[in-house]
């Protein structure tokens, strides 16, 4: 057995050479050479994996887009302007954009001076003329802002375009929207631009993709090989050293290959009477067990790295039997969903800065959207968790654990929020308040009346269920709330210790 020792950065066998320079491990080293434009254009263009692996999450992550949370009226105005500046389509093009390296999107606001910072005071309805969205590359970047106190610290203090006919446009960082690729760690310097533009999705994938590629190539490639004849012809090469010789094997071989055509039989030369110096043929077949397998892993490394479901990558159904595939599409979802929160809402803030004051004709703090959910439920299941909530909001208010006005409130906003009553919050904005969220209140109490008396909300058979009375003890409510927490998935001790603190037992 090998001397084994422990150092602070691996294990060394000095018997077996593990961890020390007669390892070929040990010369194992990393090198990360950046794709240019070019090298990221050519791949996405030529490689439909590739392809995939960039436009796919930027078609998920804009597919249901977005739910405004405002006033029908608004958001109808909303939905207007969106439509007429195209923003889900731009919204695309940027994120593929990321995927290729960056992309500013710029705010082009009538009648201002591009330079300045953006007011959306004032941004008149209408005012946001235009959205136009460019590769990083288009864009020249002015010193980083260094100054604590500058919203736009860390940001360009500036960015320049180049177009046809107008020379260079120069933009206040607010007035351009960066789609950034992935971050790239501090850790060697980098260049101001290359830091801050960030990494392309296509140089992330660039090695399994190209293992991917080269297996499918490479097994085209050996189709034509499924198939493998081999014809040997005694002294085959003194005869092609003639031209006479060549000119006779060529007319042999087309003879042989019309028989085989017109009669399916192929004909060869038996030799002489002693069955000596004819031609023979040989068939191989090509033995494909393992490339499948080969190429399957090379797919499942794409998608790894990737980040994404090789099912969602290949379009297809999940192998293995009872395999629905719904574990992979809401990893996807998820996936996806956070992608949303943390790379596109920030630029979607700073485009509904100018996009709110243009629909609305003034910046509105209490207008705010969520991502429209990426899947929905079938009619079955949505009755199903509609009928499973009732039941359990149901057995909640017999509790009495909750103030009737505000679990009122809490279930108009759950009813609506899922959708399951169309029209409600309308319909519940055109009831005065004290109609909406009625509340107990206690009658007054005469002070000349008997004490004693049967009459009233007092009387003694009928007492008052929230004070401890027969038909209403503190026991028949926490049996009540214990079953309606139960029912909505809280462990015994989570139940009980809510139990104690809220309803009491009787003393």
């Amino acid at each position: 057995m090998g001397i084994v020792q422990r150092f602070t950065d691996g294990l060394v066998n000095a018997l077996t050479g593990a961890g020390s320079t007669s390892d070929p491990r040990s010369y194992n080293r990393y090198f990360a050479r950046s794709l240019t434009p070019m090298e990221i254009d050519q791949a996405f263009r030529g490689s439909w994996v590739c392809r995939k692996i960039v436009e796919k999450p930027a078609e998920e992550m804009v597919r249901e887009w977005r739910d405004w949370q405002a006033d029908a009226d608004q958001i109808a105005l909303l939905e207007a302007e969106e439509k007429r500046l195209d923003v889900r389509n731009k919204v695309r093009r940027a994120e593929v954009l990321r995927g290729l390296g960056g992309a500013g999107m710029v705010l082009w606001i009538e009648g201002d001076d591009q330079t300045t910072p953006l007011d959306p005071k004032r941004i008149r309805q209408g005012g946001l003329t235009a959205i136009h969205v460019w590769h990083q590359t288009r864009f020249g970047l002015g010193p980083m802002v260094e100054n604590w106190e500058d919203p736009w610290f860390g940001f360009p203090s500036y960015y320049q375009l180049t177009l046809q006919g107008t020379g260079i446009q120069t933009f206040h960082p607010s007035r351009v929207i960066a789609f950034r690729g992935k971050p790239i760690p501090d850790i060697v310097g980098s260049a101001w631009n290359v830091w801050f533009w960030g990494e392309s999705t296509v140089q992330v994938v660039m090695d399994a993709v190209q293992n991917v590629d080269a297996s499918q190539n490479g097994f085209a490639a050996l189709i034509k090989d499924a198939r493998n004849r081999r014809l040997s012809v005694p002294g085959l090469t003194n005869m092609v050293t003639t031209v006479e010789g060549e000119a006779w094997f060529g007319k042999r071989v087309a003879a042989m290959a019309t028989g085989e055509s017109m009669y399916g039989v192929t004909f060869l030369d038996a030799g002489g009477p002693d069955g000596k110096g004819g031609e023979t043929l040989d068939d191989r077949q090509m033995n494909w067990a393992g490339i499948p397998d080969i190429a399957a892993m090379y797919m499942a490394a794409a998608a790894a790295a990737a980040d994404m479901p090789a099912t969602v990558l290949l379009g297809k159904s999940p192998d293995g039997m009872n395999a629905t595939g719904a574990g992979d599409l809401a990893n996807w979802h998820a996936t996806v969903k956070a992608r949303q929160d943390l790379d596109l809402r920030p630029c979607l803030t700073q485009l509904d800065a100018a996009l709110i004051p243009s629909a609305l004709g003034k910046p509105d703090p209490a207008v705010w959207y969520e991502f429209a959910p990426l899947s929905t439920l079938s009619e079955k299941d949505e009755a199903a968790t509609f009928l499973s909530t009732m039941q359990a909001m149901t057995a909640l208010q017999t509790s009495a654990a909750i103030p009737d006005v505000a679990f009122s409130k809490g279930m108009q906003n759950l009813v609506t929020e899922r959708g399951w009553v169309p029209g409600l919050d309308a319909a519940l904005a055109e009831i005065p308040p004290d109609q909406r969220f009625p509340s107990e209140t206690a009658e007054e109490v005469d002070p000349n009346a008997d004490p004693n008396s049967s009459e009233g909300d007092g009387k003694a058979g009928d007492q008052n269920p929230g004070t401890g009375g027969a038909n209403g003890s503190s026991a028949a409510r926490r049996l009540a709330a214990n079953d309606a927490l139960s029912a909505l998935g809280f462990s015994d001790e989570a139940v009980a210790t809510f139990l104690d603190a809220a309803l009491p037992e009787d003393v």
